[in-house]
């Protein structure tokens, strides 16, 4: 819920910002680390994450799974040259969005490093 959000995450309330579309904190090239937070029936439903200097993908793993409930588990992890995708599933993410799945794109920068990781929900991933 967008309340929840709110209690875990330190908006960016910089002028220039729309309100609710970024939160802090801010990383090494100026940019937020969650921005174009998007909103639907007073939740979140999808967010991206930046850093800021690239990370791995084992440290962006690591750090989205820290973004989930405890029972949130990986139900499949497509890749393309361009970005890996990981397909998570959860009753507690249920309970908190109303949809019981959510999908996690890693978007690699030219050098094979994470820059941006893009969390989308609801996905209706029939294995969940």
């Amino acid at each position: 819920m967008r309340k929840a959000w709110a209690a875990h995450h330190i908006p960016d309330r910089s002028p220039n910002l729309a309100a609710g579309c970024c939160f802090l904190p801010k990383q090494s090239d100026g940019q937020d680390r969650y921005y174009g937070v998007g909103y639907h029936l007073g939740r979140v439903v999808f967010y991206q994450m930046h850093f800021a200097p690239h990370v791995s993908v084992s440290t962006a793993k690591r750090l989205i799974r820290a973004e989930f409930p405890r029972d949130a588990r990986v139900t499949a992890q497509p890749a393309s040259p361009r970005f890996d995708q990981l397909d998570y599933c959860s009753a507690m993410i249920k309970a908190a969005t109303g949809h019981k799945d959510v999908q996690v794109r890693l978007w690699f920068a030219p050098e094979g490093r994470v820059q941006d990781a893009i969390v989308t929900a609801p996905r209706a991933n029939p294995d969940c």
